[in-house]
């Protein structure tokens, strides 16, 4: 090895201080000489003598080999070849990347065995960097075995000893390093990483996304990228973005020319504060930038490109285009899965539901929404929540006044609508509050109907229809099914009813995609078996009726005045529910539903009162 051996400093120990790009450059290696498995042995079961063994089967080195090229620095292979003898295309240029060892150990031993004309021989010498630094301008590397006839297999093992590092080597992130770093490893082309006695990692490309959850996928070159770069249609390789912010060391758009990395994740001069730089990764391939053996475009250590060129420009701006163009339909991929989580969620179809308003109430809804499906930052089950509350909380007309206001501005900051929800939590609060207060007569009066049993028809009947949340507080207005509940008088004549039990009635309402049969009994009536039984029989009928004419769930209610002990009938019940969506009230059970879900607002407001100052009557 004839040079300045001050170069070893420069161009080994100075820029390889790190164990990964130590290793890309001798799997480098291994792939100009055409191997098709590596293995990389990390030992460091004694702290004080560590050691890493890269092993190849390549096509090895003769000792001319060694001494022409492989101890000569600098020497530009491509000029003499730019493809293997198998067809790959060489990654190895400038001829010392060799010295990357020295940049974490003192001592190299490199054994290789070449096939020369049918014959192997087998080489092997040592590289010792206190020799080669004391040597002057030429250093010869003591040989331990010189074209020695074997019958070993091809290929190359490369033992790196007096390792400087002195923390434990990391053989999963040295793996998802390299799996960064290239994308050339297939069935072709095997690398196994082994920690002492672990069980070897097979570097593999997916392992470029360890922990991360891809979401959407761009490939590239795409026609939808308006351009007329030269080489447009020579940028190949995806562009990725994930579920949540992807780690810092991988955030931007790797470069790879000829299967190794030229530059690293970058945004190539895009301001680096877009919310949506957090979650994009990818890998473009240029080739093209190092075609020609007789311009490097490269940095010394394939780290990054030089942008100073002409040509570098170019493809810089081009670069850029690309991302800009991926941000751009990450924003509306995001908000078209955003609103197709909450459909799925909630049930509400936004544009159906938006254009069902009246003109007024329209454009601040679709203002209101778009800034929360638009938002970057909301994620889609709390934008899932925070649309759902708005749909439920639009039939208010003072809300939907608030919200007026708000989207009054050319555009809508999140931190307003977030501000427009918690000033509507105190104003919800009163109305269901002032609500709840004007109830409570309601539900006294209830109560006295339940002692003096009530006749079901026309008392009860006509009071749940007056008051339907005592059903249910969901409802606020009951749109009675005449026709259903003609259909099951008629069908089910009181003539076969025993004479206590002729005055029936049935309360037939559709809500949210379910039809209710609600069959009313005296407050005071004890439910039998025999209740049970035509409940069955209702529901059944009313189920194939309205089969034909929507999917719609049918579900019955037999609200009466006591259940039994009876094991029978417990049991009875217990089945209904399960299988045949038959369930069993009492008035009771009802009006104790009722006292507590209105008394739930009433204390909510109080406490909101007592934060807030705000007063009960106001507003």
């Amino acid at each position: 090895m004839k040079v300045d051996m001050n170069i070893v400093q420069h161009l080994g120990i100075s820029m390889y201080s790190t164990l990964p790009p130590v290793i890309a450059e001798l799997i480098a290696n291994a792939w100009d000489a055409d191997a098709n498995e590596v293995r990389v042995e990390l030992n460091d079961t004694n702290p004080e003598n560590k050691c890493i063994i890269i092993q190849d089967n390549g096509i090895g080195m003769s000792l001319k080999d060694i001494q022409d090229s492989f101890l000569v620095i600098g020497k530009n292979r491509r000029m003499e070849c730019n493809v293997t003898s198998s067809g790959r295309k060489i990654i190895g240029r400038k001829g010392i990347g060799k010295l990357s060892m020295f940049g974490i150990a003192d001592e190299i031993i490199i054994t290789t065995v070449k096939d020369e004309n049918g014959i192997r021989r087998k080489n092997r010498f040592r590289l010792d960097l206190k020799e080669m630094k004391t040597s002057g301008e030429t250093y010869y590397p003591p040989h331990e075995i010189k074209n020695e006839e074997t019958d070993e297999d091809t290929g190359t093992t490369i033992e790196i000893r007096k390792i400087r590092r002195k923390s434990p080597f990391d053989p999963k992130k040295i793996a998802v390093d390299l799996a960064r770093r290239f994308l050339i490893f297939d069935d072709n082309f095997k690398v196994w990483i082994k920690h002492n006695d672990e069980d070897p990692i097979l570097v593999t490309q997916d392992l470029r996304f360890e922990g991360i959850n891809i979401e959407f996928v761009w490939e590239f070159p795409s026609e939808k990228i308006d351009s007329n770069y030269e080489h447009k249609d020579a940028v190949r390789g995806y562009i990725y973005t994930a579920t949540k912010p992807v780690p810092e060391d991988m955030k931007g758009i790797y470069l790879i020319a000829r299967g190794k990395l030229v530059h690293r994740n970058d945004f190539y001069g895009i301001r680096s504060s877009d919310y949506a730089h957090a979650y994009l990764t990818g890998w473009l391939e240029v080739d093209f930038i190092d075609d020609d053996p007789s311009e490097d475009n490269i940095s010394t250590n394939r780290q990054e490109l030089t942008w100073e060129k002409e040509n570098m420009q170019k493809l810089r701006k081009y670069l850029q285009k690309v991302i800009s163009f991926v941000t751009k339909e990450w924003r509306e991929k995001r908000r078209e899965k955003k609103e197709h989580v909450v459909k799925e969620k909630t049930g509400i179809d936004i544009p159906e539901w938006i254009n069902s308003l009246d003109s007024v109430s329209r454009p601040v809804a679709r203002k209101l929404i778009n800034s929360i499906l638009g938002s970057e930052t909301i994620e889609e089950d709390r934008a899932s929540e925070m649309i759902h509350f708005i749909y439920d909380m639009f039939e208010f007309e003072s809300f939907r006044q608030m919200a007026a206001e708000i989207v009054e501005d050319e555009t809508i900051e999140e931190e307003k609508v977030l501000n427009l929800l918690k000033k509507w939590e105190v104003v919800e609060a009163r109305e269901m509050y002032k609500l709840s207060k004007v109830r409570i007569d309601t539900i006294k009066n209830f109560e006295k109907l339940i002692e003096e049993n009530a006749r079901e028809v026309p008392t009860m009947h006509e009071f749940f229809k007056k008051f339907p949340w005592l059903l249910d507080p969901r409802i606020m207005e009951f749109r009675h099914e005449v026709r259903f509940s003609d259909l099951l008088k008629e069908n089910f004549p009181e003539d076969d009813i025993d004479g206590a039990d002729r005055r029936i009635d049935f309360l037939c309402v559709r809500l949210g995609g379910v039809f209710f049969i609600i069959e009313l009994k005296r407050p005071h009536h004890t439910l039998r078996l025999k209740d049970l039984e035509q409940a069955k029989k209702y529901r059944t009928f009313i189920e194939h009726r309205i089969g034909n004419e929507s999917n719609e769930k049918v579900i019955a209610y037999v609200v009466t005045g006591k259940i039994p002990n009876s094991i029978d009938v417990q049991d009875e019940i217990e089945t209904l529910r399960g299988v045949q969506k038959i369930y069993v009230r009492t008035y009771d059970e009802l009006l104790q539903d009722a006292i507590n879900y209105h008394n739930e607002f009433i204390e909510r407001y109080e406490k909101l009162k007592e934060k807030t100052g705000e007063n009960s009557e106001s507003g």
